[in-house]
């Protein structure tokens, strides 16, 4: 007896788009709402750029450079092309950032590049920071306590204010000043002085002796020749050179 099979019904649901649609309908008001009140705010007087300042140390030049806002109704501001602005203006500083202080200013947060050492070429001293950017010559800047990179191989149009020096050797002098500059065995020797002459060698001066310490392993160069300081029978008034480039280090004497 063939079994007969039981077809059950499929009844549609039914879609309720009410919801949707009343959805749809307040999303479209509240943006229309939205957009009135920004018009009115756009266009009120209480929100028009009266101040702009600096949030740390007043930097005039930078507010002169964005005093064309002053009038402008500060929701109209472009913030992000003004900082672009700013930052490719002045090379001397490396972050910038705008803030609407309501009603009527506008406050620049910057921060300055410092410079980390200083470059010699061409019988002229170039101030460089610790990403290698020439910076511009501000007579604020302390200048006593900044190491002397010398030897340097380069086309004189290379050194542009705001432009970063390439190279192995001279950034490998700059990680050498930063080192130094924070061993406290190194502070009465600031400023120092770094020959980056030779390709296959990185010299500096500690006392008129020369320091031999390569193009490799510079931390731990540095810190061989920390235990060789303090060594009482060390006078570096009687040493020519000290080599670091080898596993023991080689004390050259006068």
């Amino acid at each position: 007896m063939a079994k007969k099979k039981n077809k059950k019904n499929k009844k549609s649901k039914k879609i309720n788009v009410f919801p949707i649609a009343l959805g749809i309908i307040v999303a479209a008001i509240l943006c229309f709402v939205s957009f009135k009140f920004f018009i009115f705010i756009k266009g009120m007087d209480n929100f028009k750029v009266e101040n702009i300042s600096c949030l740390t140390e007043d930097y005039p030049a930078l507010v002169n450079k964005i005093k064309s806002i002053k009038g402008r109704n500060i929701f109209s501001l472009d913030l992000d092309y003004l900082e672009r602005r700013l930052i490719n203006s002045f090379p001397g500083i490396y972050q910038v950032r705008l803030l609407r202080e309501f009603p009527d200013e506008v406050i620049i947060d910057y921060k300055k590049r410092i410079p980390l050492a200083k470059l010699y070429y061409g019988n002229k001293y170039y101030f460089i920071d610790k990403e290698a950017v020439v910076l511009p010559y501000r007579e604020n800047f302390s200048q006593g306590n900044l190491s002397i990179i010398r030897g340097i191989k380069i086309k004189p149009d290379k050194l542009k204010t705001g432009r970063a020096i390439s190279g192995k050797n001279f950034r490998l002098a700059l990680y050498l000043v930063s080192e130094l500059n924070s061993v406290n065995e190194f502070f009465d020797f600031i400023p120092l002085t770094i020959d980056i002459s030779n390709n296959n060698n990185i010299v500096f001066y500690l006392d008129k002796v020369e320091i031999r310490i390569g193009l490799e392993n510079q931390k731990e160069r540095l810190g061989i020749l920390r235990i060789l300081l303090r060594q009482p029978d060390i006078d570096l008034g009687n040493i020519k050179y000290i080599d670091l480039r080898f596993k023991e280090p080689i004390v050259g004497k006068k």
